[in-house]
């Protein structure tokens, strides 16, 4: 269906238009009527609209300026106008507007306007499939282009890969040459750089589409890397990426690799909102080399766990790094279990300091058993957590880990991670016991007139604070909590005693009978004396 938008300030024209014809046997439906031209632009703006007969005498906004204003926010709508035969002026401006048609008003029959629709009807159905056929052939080009550049890419990488991992340099030169590898065998170097959060960006931007998602960052290293000589670059799915190049001298390559690297951490970090950590070999001559080179960037690339992420680190950091002492991994563990089984928030906040693992204290040989360290770490409190159903009251701290250090943290931020859960679990035990304490504090005293404020006090902690313990821990504030208890003591007494209701406000704190009553009543939904007969 079509949709119409009428437009004429007289409402006979109006009717006439409307009853002219059974627009819906014809594959139309009327979306509107408007009486002038700024009514007939909200209509335009607000709603979808194939075709519209406007007349151009109108008040508040004429046709012309209409149309005008309605071309820019819907050029693909068409107009047809009305007119009389003193209008011909007015019919030529329209026309320079776009107007596709005009009607004599007294010339005006069903006939004549079903022709004019017809005829619109059919330029719509015709641009809409030139629009469609050009986007199919846009989209055919842009496959095969993205077709061709991924088997130039997989022909390269093939070869790269050989070179770097199979170590087969037997005709190494001729077959980089034959591929457009144009990298000297003197003084050359292997970068390796890793992508943070690759698959949360993978799924987020690229709806998890990795060859896709391979394809644009592949295709911005590439527009860095063309602007300097002797370099090429592979892909390591899923998220390393290694370059290699040459320098003109040995003394060149550290300079080098710092300039591709920022430029490549700007580019990706703008385009991707993805950090990179990189890692950049010795320099060596003759392609037989690159294989040991490869691994040399490869593991100053993981040595950035420790040293922190978002730099270029040199294999010669790993080579030169001062002997560090032992780390008791062990030990660490079982004081976390310790310390957990204990309860005691003052125990677990001590040994934070124990359980943290210093940059300084951890070698290149020990990232494996760090990252499995915090690992053990992780679901040890986790477990603790369920088994005493805290896990919703750190819930934050263990998704922390879970969605995003475990796999992307360097050494700083899986410290940070063990301070802050452990800082929630001490204080989440502190409530724990606070909260006992209070409960008990009511419980022992709630036939007494007793206030927030002295609950407060016997428990020396402020008024906020408590209000605070009270919601998390009950879901309900410090009144209505003494109340539950209250209403509690008070049914008991009824079932279990002959006490008359006075004697029983009194004994659950309430002065005044008329008041218990009142809030027993608020409680339970019916008297004291009415509950008193139906437990006979």
């Amino acid at each position: 269906m079509k949709k119409i938008l009428i437009v004429d300030d007289e409402p006979l024209m109006r009717k006439i238009y409307t009853n002219l014809i059974d627009w819906e046997s014809h594959g139309f439906t009327l979306a509107g009527e408007a009486r002038d031209g700024a009514e007939a632009l909200d209509i335009v703006k607000n709603e979808q609209i194939d075709i519209v007969i406007t007349d151009l005498k109108m008040p508040v906004m004429d046709g012309l300026t209409f149309i005008g204003y309605a071309k820019k926010e819907k050029p693909n709508i068409k107009f047809v106008i009305m007119s009389g035969f003193d209008e011909f002026h007015l019919v030529n401006k329209a026309y320079k507007l776009g107007v596709c048609d005009y009607l004599l008003k007294l010339e005006l029959s069903a006939e004549t306007v079903l022709a004019t629709l017809m005829k619109l009807t059919g330029e719509i159905e015709d641009e809409k499939l030139r629009k469609q056929i050009e986007s199919d052939k846009d989209k055919k080009l842009e496959e095969m282009e993205r077709t061709l550049s991924i088997n130039r890419l997989a022909l390269r990488e093939k070869l790269l890969k050989e070179l770097f991992w199979g170590g087969n340099t037997k005709d190494a030169g001729e077959k980089m040459r034959e591929q457009g590898i144009l990298i000297d065998e003197k003084n050359i170097s292997v970068m390796v750089i890793k992508l943070e959060e690759y698959y949360t960006v993978e799924k987020e931007l690229y709806n998890g589409d990795r060859e896709l998602f391979k394809f644009a960052v592949v295709n911005v290293i590439e527009e860095v890397i063309n602007s300097f000589e002797s370099i090429c670059q592979l892909h390591n799915p899923p998220h390393e990426y290694v370059i290699v190049f040459s320098s003109n001298t040995a003394e060149d390559c550290p300079r080098k690799a710092s300039d591709i690297f920022m430029i490549l951490k700007r580019s990706i970090e703008n385009c991707f909102g993805i950090r990179i950590n990189g890692g950049i070999s010795q320099v060596a001559d003759g392609y037989h080399s690159c294989k040991e080179l490869y691994e040399q960037a490869h593991s100053a690339c993981d040595y950035g766990f420790i040293k922190g992420k978002g730099r270029l680190i040199s294999h010669r950091e790993i080579l030169y790094t001062p002997t560090t002492p032992e780390i008791d991994f062990r030990g660490k563990v079982k004081l976390l279990k310790e310390i957990l089984k204990s309860m005691d928030n003052a125990r677990i906040l001590n040994a934070i300091p124990e359980l943290r693992i210093e940059p300084s204290c951890a070698a290149f040989q020990d990232i494996g058993e760090v990252k499995n360290l915090f690992y053990i770490y992780y679901y040890t409190i986790l477990e603790y957590a369920k088994l005493h159903d805290l896990d919703a009251q750190i819930a934050e701290q263990l998704n922390k880990y879970e969605n995003n250090i475990q796999d992307f943290g360097d050494l700083a931020e899986l410290n940070l991670w063990i301070n802050s859960i452990m800082l929630a679990l001490a204080d989440v035990i502190k409530s724990g016991r606070m909260m006992n304490r209070a409960k008990s504090f009511i419980q022992n005293n709630y036939e007494k007139h007793i206030l927030l404020s002295d609950v407060a006090e016997h428990l020396q902690i402020s008024q906020r604070h408590l209000t605070r313990l009270f919601t998390e821990e009950t879901g309900m504030n410090f009144t209505a909590y003494l109340l539950k208890v209250r209403m509690d003591a008070a049914i008991s007494l009824m079932k279990d005693t002959d006490l008359k209701v006075y004697e029983i406000a009194d004994k659950v704190g309430y002065a005044n009978v008329e008041q218990f009553s009142r809030m027993f009543k608020k409680t339970m939904g019916m008297s004291p004396k009415e509950y008193l007969i139906g437990q006979k």
